[in-house]
């Protein structure tokens, strides 16, 4: 085979002005394609593609309720609360100048209470009463249709109309005269609200009063930092903005996964970078020494830089993109390639004669090539689609270094000889006197060596891998110091589990949800877990319908008739029109079922639309469970066995990939 090489130097050492210009096209093509990748940031692309992991992914990439940036405003004198001075004003400005300059990277941002959405939740209750009542209810309705307590109800409501409050008992008049939904509305005050913070004036303060709170959703996963970078870009100049214009008289923190995870893409490049920048300046210099010439380095690095554009080019073909921190563990592999130039060269240092060299190591070069890039190519097998990319970046690399080595470097040779000195057997130099070093031989060494390797043995098995990714986290010392404040007084302060339950379609999702809900009221009951937020307040599964609207029309079928006789007797006399609660006497008089899942529009979409994944042939449903760090929530208790519902987190990733590490 070494025959071949020479051939084929020979035939291309006759053609160099070709050779080049066909070199230079290669390389021109190979730097096109390369440039056109997309770098992606997504570190579940690691995690195996297992049904588990895939619906992890599926989630991590879906999930609004976990994305939420937290705004948090306060007066600088902290004597003030959040009601005195000009914070509600700075607030509004803040709210504005980011909608004005982010608006197509928000996905939501609420900082007030939506009174208008509240009206809406209110009366599509009230009109849909009987998918809202539970057994309990029907027995204290029950006694409220005796005919003096639909006398006393309806003189008092005729007095409240005059008060205050009797605009919002208009409209719940003609849908409920007997005022049987009070218990029910009560589980929707606050409803956007988690209980952590408290509302005053409609907005979201924090406990003590004193700091107003901002919540702000990203379009984005938290993984696809490119984007996430811009809108973080646009809050820290809105931050500044605000801060100016105040005069320092407000304080504000902030903090978010989407954050973070922008911080943290900013330093792996960073130091991918400085790595590779350091790595290539130590092995510069040390070449350097040993060449003593400065032709020699650069050629040493061609062959890495053409097997690096040929990967990249490669992985653009077949698949168009590539993770970024494969592009940056990947830089590891250059240090294999350039063994390959530095194999060459010294040979050739030594030799003086490129046909000799080529002679010499083209099938040992070959030879330890196909072991080396099979090793990178046996990742394929690993279910893991960054893996993939390692495998086929660092195998491409080492093909792309090897043929520029044995086809282009002797050919720049030939038309751009190097001469090198010879060092004489009295001037050996360090390099050479390194490489004849026999520690084999020291009988001294190798004891030492042996024992080591006993003690380092037994110590490496008590070695563990931290999977929390908390502590992995790189995070800027103001980060740090908003988390800690932050901490104090929100729901960062909690250990927040996501309870997920999945289905074929929303109501399948839904019923897997309601068979966990027990378990989630049971825990908070006996003080397991300090609470949770969840959609069952505003939605229900179609089983969950069919009993309650059963329960409706069974009640009604025997008290209709009476019930209705008797609120138009009672209300005549205290003044109300006869056809003042027709809506209710429709509602009582109709037969209700189950109805599609888009009828309950108001609460998938807007109330609870963060806490609902909602794709044509998959639906999850999105649980918050509240617990304290130190009370780890035991997901056995939460999740009946024969539930399709898991728990979610992000450690559950970087449990995922230790595992396959491990494998």
């Amino acid at each position: 085979m070494d025959n071949l090489f020479l051939s084929i130097y020979k035939f291309l050492g006759q053609r160099k002005v070709p050779f080049f210009c066909l070199l230079l096209l290669i390389t021109g093509i190979l730097i096109w394609l390369a440039s056109s990748i997309r770098l992606s940031e997504n570190v579940a692309d690691f995690m195996p593609s297992t049904e588990e992991t895939e619906r992890l992914n599926f989630v991590d990439n879906n999930i609004a309720a976990a994305e939420k940036i937290i705004i948090s405003l306060s007066n600088s004198d902290t004597t003030l609360d959040a009601t005195q001075g000009d914070l509600y004003q700075w607030a509004d400005n803040l709210v504005d100048s980011i909608m004005a300059k982010g608006e197509e990277h928000i996905d939501n941002i609420m900082y007030k209470v939506d009174d208008e959405q509240t009206l809406e939740v209110m009366e599509f209750v009230l009109q849909n009463l009987p998918y809202y009542l539970d057994e309990s209810d029907y027995e204290r309705i029950d006694s409220m249709l005796t005919p003096e307590h639909i006398k006393a109800t309806l003189e008092s409501n005729r007095r409240l109309l005059a008060s205050p409050t009797g605009f919002m008992l208009k409209t719940m008049l003609p849908y409920d005269p007997l005022l049987f939904s009070s218990n029910t509305l009560l589980k929707f005050r606050d409803l956007q609200v988690d209980n952590t913070y408290s509302v005053v004036d409609g907005h979201i303060l924090s406990q003590d009063g004193k700091k107003m709170m901002i919540f702000l959703s990203s379009k984005y996963p938290v993984s696809e930092t490119a984007n996430n970078k811009k809108l973080v870009d646009i809050l820290e100049q809105c931050y500044a903005d605000v801060l100016e214009k105040s005069e320092n008289s407000i304080s504000l923190s902030s903090f978010g996964a989407a954050v973070v995870g922008v911080t943290n893409a900013s330093q792996i490049k960073k130091d991918s970078l400085l790595s590779m920048i350091i790595s290539l300046s130590l092995i510069i210099i040390i070449l350097g020494l040993f060449f003593k010439k400065a032709a020699p380095l650069y050629l040493i690095l061609f062959p890495v830089i053409f097997g690096g554009l040929l990967a990249i080019a490669m992985l653009f073909l077949i698949k168009d993109n590539i993770s970024a921190i494969v592009l940056g563990a990947g830089s590891a592999i250059f240090g294999i390639a350039l063994n390959y130039s530095l194999h060459f060269f010294v040979h050739y240092k030594e030799t003086q004669n490129i046909e000799v060299t080529i002679k010499d190591l083209s099938i040992p070069m070959i030879t330890g090539s196909i072991t080396t890039i099979g090793a990178f190519l046996s990742l394929l097998v690993i279910p893991s689609e960054s893996l993939h990319d390692f495998g086929l970046f660092s195998s491409f690399t080492l093909i792309g270094a090897l043929l520029f080595l044995l086809f282009a470097i002797p050919i720049i040779l030939l038309a751009r000889p190097i001469a090198f000195k010879k060092d004489s057997e009295e001037k050996r130099s360090i390099w050479v006197k390194l490489a004849e070093y026999r520690p084999e031989n020291k009988k001294w060494l190798v004891i030492i060596t042996v024992i080591l390797t006993i003690i380092f043995s037994f110590f490496s098995g008590k070695v563990k891998f931290d999977s929390d990714l908390n502590n992995i986290n790189y995070m800027t010392e103001e980060q740090r110091q908003s988390f800690n404040e932050l901490s104090g007084y929100t729901t960062l302060s909690q250990q927040v589990d996501f309870l997920i339950s999945e289905g074929d379609n929303p109501y399948e999702a839904l019923r897997e949800f309601e068979k966990s809900k027990r378990l989630i009221d049971s825990a908070i009951n006996i003080g397991r877990i300090k609470g949770s937020m969840n959609v069952g307040s505003g939605l229900m599964s179609d089983i969950t319908q069919k009993r309650r609207t059963d329960l409706w029309n069974s009640f009604w079928a025997t008290r209709k008739d009476e019930t209705i006789a008797n609120i138009k007797k009672y209300g005549t006399e205290v003044g109300f029109n006869s056809n003042s609660f027709s809506p209710f006497f429709e509602m009582i008089d109709s037969t209700f079922a189950p109805v599609p899942f888009d009828h309950f529009e108001l609460f998938s979409e807007e109330v609870f639309k963060d806490m609902i994944i909602n794709t044509p042939d998959r639906s999850m449903i999105v649980t918050m469970v509240y617990s304290k760090p130190e009370t780890k929530v035991n997901t056995a208790e939460l999740i009946p066995a024969d539930s399709n519902s898991f728990i979610y987190d992000r450690k559950n990733f970087s449990d995922s990939l230790i595992e396959l590490l491990m494998k």
